[in-house]
């Protein structure tokens, strides 16, 4: 016989009480309904939220990384000066 704490935490597969083991049991045995395979394969899923990837994690060293960003500095830097040059090229034309 096991000890009266053991005996406890100990639950019967049976009837799904705690207290005694299953060649133990005097109850009827309860019906549990577990869902088929198919019922979990076409169980609606809750959508994943996405989570947005930091940028520099999207490199593989963080030179890359670096480079990237000078990159896209000169590419700005390169845009204002082009807008800067068409809008002073739009300012003569109106001017004449």
């Amino acid at each position: 016989m096991q000890s009266s704490t053991n005996q406890a935490k100990q639950r019967c597969q049976n009837c799904l009480q705690y207290g005694h083991a299953t060649y133990e049991c005097k109850n009827q045995q309860t019906y549990q309904h577990r869902p088929s395979a198919t019922e979990k394969l076409f169980k609606k899923q809750p959508e994943r939220q996405l989570i947005e990837v930091p940028p520099k994690f999207e490199y593989p060293t963080p030179a890359a990384y670096e480079r990237a960003l000078e990159e896209q500095k000169k590419e700005e830097k390169r845009k204002a000066k082009e807008e800067l040059h068409c809008s002073s090229r739009r300012d003569m034309t109106l001017r004449v």
